[in-house]
């Protein structure tokens, strides 16, 4: 159920300040009805209500709230979307063994120091009961901005504010990048088995269809690598990663994604693992922050990206409903066409014009007009009682000259967009918006773009989630501030098979509504306060907006549920908890047996438990085991210890390593112990 997700807008972010700024008093009586509980922090607990139902509702526990997940509800990733049974199916090994997702707090495979962020747009209905209509969870909020100063080549990393080409140095980088669209990896950080090219949770991966692994313009990055025969120590020579599409731009062949370079500023967001012992930012987003662009010819495609997405949700209260789109272009001219996605009751996609950057000067199409950059920008704002033709919909689309637009708007001079013309491209709000550049259709046939592996990848278009901005009345009346989310306004919260992912097979036969629902208590048609709905009907409409294709209000106001008591944490799960080492290896390099003279170096390998090792080492002369190397933390070389045999006897010795997990007061988990003999 991947979702094309905005990748570079700092989602998380946006939604916490959406919560700050939309309320200040969060509970009411009950008996006044139904009012807004937004919630945003760490999560402790999770729990599903049947693990063998992928619709299945259950709870979450944030800060101390305990939460009603509804059923049918599909909850935000970064750059994913799954329902809360699929955030257990698709766990890591070791939480789903567990039954667990490893985003709470109380979970025991959760070894990481920094812990899952949920922000929650909730009501707490007329029964009392705090019920989510939007979920968005990040299994880690870190950042991490600065110049790249170490790339593997062989391994499929790189490294930032390091020494430059030292591997010591910096922060690791892994970019989680299962279906390794610009990526091949191993080595450190990766689990056995390298499943899913070294992902260390796939639900957190980048979007491999819109690139959330890009360049400020858009255009995709790869890491060169010896798999396809590129040099160890230069990366030069991958022909899917060709370092000739860099430093200059233009890129002389945009048929290939651009390489990486020593020197790249950039920004990673994602979140910390400890794999094998290897600490690392496991990112799902990373901007590169360099101007990457693209020839104007029909050999050549092109690239964009939305950097932010805002749409209005119902119901109004201000009379106007705005959205907009902020994105950059690998082609300066930015001609970028904006369709809105919407699912009919089959979860089949339909495509509607709603907006274009072409001739669209006037609404911010083109950033500081004049200048050659790539940015873009536009605003539709449609005010229910004063129309304004350089903020609506129909007039860009209708000077856009974007195809069928004539159908929906009529035309600028013998039959001018109507409001209603106007709302009608601006309600229901979509889930997901396009983005597609007028310089792909003109690409001459059999031209396409090949990813790191030589895989077929997208060029030219871009297709991300839309920031549903629910409304707030701090700026219209200060005695309604608790007025709660709208959620029945929102079609897939009233049919689930209206939002993409939103089947797994083939589709009900009926409406599958969130349940319990999250019931407002308030018709979305009936709140515009200054003017009316143009037309109130569409608000509840779905895909292909016929006379039948109108959702069911109200829905179920749920009775009662009952807060349940929230268990009091362990005091141990504000540390990082331990697991045992369930084995080691000891490796001597050069192999016994050997004449005395030359340094032995013992190299341990431990596996099992936490992930993250310390190991102490011992050597038995023939009379007496000799502490040489004690525990030292993680470090570099902490698994090895060098003998010096120049002054040994000929005869048999052994050598020991001790380890234990860190973190453990243990003397040691498990041991190993080899023989060597000089002669």
């Amino acid at each position: 159920m991947k979702s094309k997700r905005d990748g570079m807008r700092e989602w998380m972010v946006l939604a916490l300040a959406a919560i700050a700024a939309s309320t200040l008093l969060l509970w009411g009586d009950p008996a006044r009805g139904a009012v807004m509980a937004p919630i945003a922090g760490e999560i402790e607990r999770i729990s599903v209500d049947d693990p063998s139902d992928v619709w299945s509702g259950g709870r979450i526990v944030v800060r101390g709230d305990n939460v009603v997940i509804p059923r049918n509800l599909l909850i935000d990733l970064p750059a994913n979307r799954l329902t809360l049974q699929q955030l257990f199916a698709q766990a890591p090994p070791a939480c789903l063994a567990n039954g667990e997702t490893g985003l709470a707090k109380a979970d025991r495979c959760n070894t990481r120091a920094s812990r899952s962020r949920a922000t929650i747009f909730a009501n707490r209905t007329a029964g009392g009961d705090v019920i989510a209509g939007d979920v968005r969870i990040a299994k880690g909020v870190e950042v991490v901005t600065g110049k790249v100063t170490y790339i593997s080549y062989t391994d499929g990393y790189f490294r930032l504010n390091g020494n430059t080409g030292d591997n010591a140095t910096g922060v690791m980088v892994r970019v989680n990048d299962p279906s390794g669209r610009h990526t091949i990896q191993q080595g450190p950080g990766c689990a056995p088995g390298n499943a899913e090219n070294c992902s260390a949770d796939a639900r957190f991966g980048i979007d491999a269809n819109n690139y959330t692994f890009a360049f400020a313009t858009g255009y995709p990055p790869c890491i060169p690598s010896v798999a396809n025969g590129a040099n160890a120590a230069t990366g030069a020579g991958d022909p899917f990663c060709p370092t000739t599409n860099r430093p200059g731009h233009p890129s002389p062949d945009s048929t290939r994604f651009a390489p990486v370079v020593l020197g790249d500023g950039l920004s990673a967001t994602g979140n910390a693992e400890r794999v094998g012992g290897v600490q690392f930012l496991s990112a799902h987003t990373v901007k590169v922050f360099a101007d990457v662009t693209t020839k104007n010819l029909s050999t050549q495609p092109d690239y964009l990206i939305f950097n932010e997405v805002g749409w209005d949700a119902p119901p109004y209260p201000a009379s106007r409903v705005k959205a907009r789109f902020l994105g950059a272009s690998s082609l300066h001219d930015a001609r970028v066409d904006i369709y809105s996605v919407h699912y009919d009751n089959t979860n089949a996609p339909h495509e509607v014009p709603l907006e274009t950057t072409a001739n669209n000067v006037a609404n911010g199409g083109i950033v500081f007009a004049g200048v050659p950059v790539g940015v873009f920008q536009t605003v539709l704002d449609l005010d229910f009682l004063v129309q304004n033709a350089d903020r609506e919909p129909c007039p860009d689309l209708l000077r856009g000259g974007v195809p069928g637009a004539a159908a929906l708007c009529g035309d600028l001079v013998t039959n001018p967009p109507t409001l209603s013309q106007n709302f009608r491209l601006m309600s229901p709000i979509a889930r997901e918006v396009v983005g597609r550049s007028r310089h792909k259709a003109a690409l001459n046939a059999g031209v396409v773009t090949r990813d790191v592996r030589g895989n077929l990848a997208p060029n030219g278009e871009y297709l991300t989630p839309v920031g549903v901005e629910y409304p707030g009345m701090e700026d219209i009346d200060l005695g309604k501030m608790q007025t709660p989310f709208s959620f029945s306004g929102v079609p897939w919260n009233l049919d689930r098979r209206l939002s993409p992912g939103g089947c797994v097979g083939p589709c009900e036969g009926t409406p599958q509504p969130l349940s319990p629902f999250p019931f407002e208590g308030i018709d979305p048609r009936t709140q515009s306060l200054r003017a009316p709905v143009p037309v109130p009907s569409r608000i509840l409409s779905y895909y292909p907006f016929g006379p039948a294709d109108v959702l069911a209000w109200p829905p179920v106001d749920p009775a009662p549920i009952g807060i349940v008591p929230v268990e009091p944490l362990d005091p141990s799960c504000n540390v990082i908890p331990t697991s045992p080492a369930t084995g080691v290896t000891l490796t001597p390099s050069p192999a016994s047996p050997q004449s005395p003279g030359p340094s032995v170096t013992f190299t341990a390998a431990a596996s099992g438990g936490s992930g993250a090792y310390e190991y102490k080492f011992w050597l038995w002369d023939g009379t007496s085991w000799t502490l040489v190397k004690d525990y030292a933390g993680t470090g570099p070389g902490s698994n090895a210890w060098t003998w010096d045999t120049s002054t040994r006897a000929l005869g048999l010795y052994y050598v020991a390593v001790w380890t234990r997990s860190v973190g453990s007061t243990a003397d040691l988990d498990t041991q190993a112990i080899v023989s060597y003999t000089l002669q």
